[in-house]
């Protein structure tokens, strides 16, 4: 019911965080065994992950800052980044028929740009 009810309707709210803890959750009750390994990679890769993310959005920020280009049509910006919570990896696993280590995409990156009003269309 979780998954079938509360998830969609978190995504359709726009509550990302709420529909991953819901997913992850349901993952620890539905499938015990399955959460129990990949939570165990997870944490493994995580430190490394979140290491990675933290220089890598470091390095983008800085890079942003020096772009001319950027300077000139916006006002600013927003880098962020996440880890790929527990149920999103398994699925991955399976739709893919992957072994998790397989799975690369366990972190991603976001740059929000905001454009001067000038450079808008509405």
């Amino acid at each position: 019911e979780c998954l079938q009810v509360f998830v969609p309707l978190a995504h359709a709210m726009g509550v990302g965080k709420l529909m991953w803890d819901l997913e992850d959750i349901s993952f620890r009750v539905l499938f015990p065994e399955s959460y129990a390994a990949v939570e165990e990679w997870h944490s493994l890769m995580g430190s490394r992950c979140e290491a990675t993310l933290e220089s890598s959005a470091r390095t983008l920020r800085g890079k942003l800052m020096l772009s001319g280009l950027l300077k000139e049509y916006t006002v600013g910006f927003d880098v962020s980044g996440r880890t790929k919570n527990l149920f999103s990896t398994f699925k991955k696993v399976l739709k893919g028929n992957k072994k998790r280590e397989e799975v690369l995409d366990i972190v991603g990156m976001r740059v929000i740009l905001n454009v001067e009003e000038k450079y808008r269309h509405n």
